[in-house]
Order: C-alpha cells, then structure tokens, then sequence
C-alpha cells in the first residue's frame, strides 16, 4: 500500500513519530534531525542538552557550514540510493548517521545526527583535527577546549544506534499510516488552523481559510479569535516567524530567499513582521542564534 498523503511536513507533526525521536533522544542523549529529500528542509525533532561543542564553534564560519550543508545533501541522497542507513565522517572528521525513511517506494526524508568524535580525545586527535581544519577561521584554545568536550560513542554503540534508527525506518511501510493517522478537525477552528498548517509557505487569505473552515469570513474571523485568543493575521504571522526562525538557524539561506520561503509576499514585510513578533530582526536574530 503506498500512502500518498505522508510527506515530510505530515510526519514531522505526528506525534507518535515525535515521541519516538524523544524516547531515543532521551535514551542515548543522541539529537536526531529529520531531513527533507535533499537536506533543505530540516526539523530538529527533539531537542536533548546541546549541540556538539566542536559544531558550535565551527558553524561561526560561512565556509565551514557550507561544506558541512554538501556533506549533508551528499550523504542524504546516497542514504536514499542505497535504502539504508550508515555512519560516515564528516568533512571536519566528526562521525554522523544518516538513515533514509521510505513510505512504498517514495523516499520522504532522512533521519541525521551525529557530531561524535571517532575515538576518545587525545592531543594527538586534536593534532589531527587541527591539521584538518586549518583553512577556517578559529582561536585555537577555543578550539581546543571544544574538542576536549565533545563526545566519542564507541564503535558498537554507534552500530546499535544505527540499528535501532533503522530498523524504524525499515518498518515504516506498515507503521507509518498509523503514525500520521489524525482524527478530521472536529470544529471549524480546527479546520482552519490545519489549512493553516498545510499552506503556510504559500499565499492564502482569510477568505481562503474561512472556506476551509465552513464559516463566512467575517463570522470566522471573530469565532478565530475566541477559539485561539489570538487574531487571524497575528497567527499566521507567528507561525510564518516561527518557521523562519528555524530556516535562520539552520541553513546559511540569505534573508532574501528566507523571506518567500517562509511565507512572506515581499523582503520589507518579512523584516517587519520578523521585528514585531521577535524584537529584533532576522539578521540580528541570526547573529544571537550563533549561524551567522
């Protein structure tokens, strides 16, 4: 059976989905992002105590987190050729894995996550990292001291985690109707915020939404707001910023194309809603979050 509405953005959301990325998040202390076909898109599923220092101190650099970002896209689409899961090292020498999740024969994102150091810490392993990264941007103590705290999974716990990520991709055919499998929206609100969900990147208005929710558009936006306590507009703002926010974290996209691909019409809305909602703007949100 080939289930045609599981796509990416549907079972990121699905909470049994997500609770199995928390389960393993909180069992091995190991991060686990959920890819788009292609590592555009990303969805960090649960969020366990901080990303490996050696990445935090390292992604400062354009140069690096370019390199890093081909890494990704490389890995994933070969993870996706071969329909399995494997570890590898990365540009920087840091071990990572990547397993593909397949629903029928379509491939609708990957699992990653990684960021380990391939044998414990020495000083001759940050010799080797040294030599490795000389080309980037970095104060060497600082350096250093990161790669002292980052963590070294051995050999066959690393092949277990690969496993057991694995063996839930490989039995994703039968599980996944199940996982993504929502009750219909009960009320009209309901409609509407899952109409909401389903084309925020793209350009809708109220009467658009109120459609979806079976209301007239003056009606609805009055029954929006006492359902949600919150304004039509001001929602989708927020869920657009929201989303924006994650692209400004995670990938080194200029604010130009962030803009439309979170939903903004123009560069100048975007920039205002960002500050509204944020109090800063989508550069210097970049700049505190570490990414730029």
């Amino acid at each position: 059976m080939i289930y045609q509405a599981i796509d990416f953005s549907r079972l990121s959301r699905a909470a049994a989905f997500r609770r199995f990325c928390r389960l393993l998040s909180e069992t091995t202390g190991f991060n686990l992002v959920f890819a788009a076909p292609g590592a555009v898109r990303r969805d960090l599923l649960y969020y366990q105590g901080s990303q490996a220092p050696l990445c935090e101190l390292l992604r400062h650099d354009h140069g690096f987190l370019a390199r890093c970002q081909q890494c990704d896209r490389e890995h994933c689409a070969e993870a996706a050729r071969r329909r399995r899961g494997y570890s590898y090292p990365c540009h920087a020498g840091l071990i990572d894995i990547v397993v593909p999740v397949y629903v029928g024969r379509r491939h609708v994102g990957t699992f990653m996550g990684g960021q380990l150091l391939p044998e414990p810490p020495t000083p001759a392993g940050f010799r080797k990292l040294a030599a490795r990264l000389e080309g980037f941007a970095c104060d060497r103590q600082r350096l250093r001291d990161a790669y002292f705290h980052t963590t070294h999974m051995p050999p066959e716990r690393l092949k277990n985690l690969v496993d057991l990520v694995s063996l839930f991709a490989e039995h994703f055919r039968e599980l996944g109707s199940r996982l993504v499998e929502e009750p219909a929206p009960a009320t009209p609100v309901a409609r509407a915020r899952d109409f909401i969900s389903q084309h925020l990147t793209e350009p809708f208005t109220l009467a658009d939404v109120s459609r979806a929710a079976g209301l007239a558009p003056a009606y609805f936006s009055g029954r929006f707001r006492r359902d949600t306590g919150e304004p039509f507009v001001a929602y989708v703002r927020r869920l657009r910023v929201d989303h924006a926010k994650t692209l400004l974290e995670t990938t080194a996209y200029p604010v130009s194309r962030i803009a439309p691909e979170a939903g903004f019409s123009s560069l100048s809305s975007f920039n205002r809603c960002f500050r509204q909602v944020t109090g800063a703007s989508p550069r210097a949100y970049r700049r505190q979050a570490g990414t730029d």
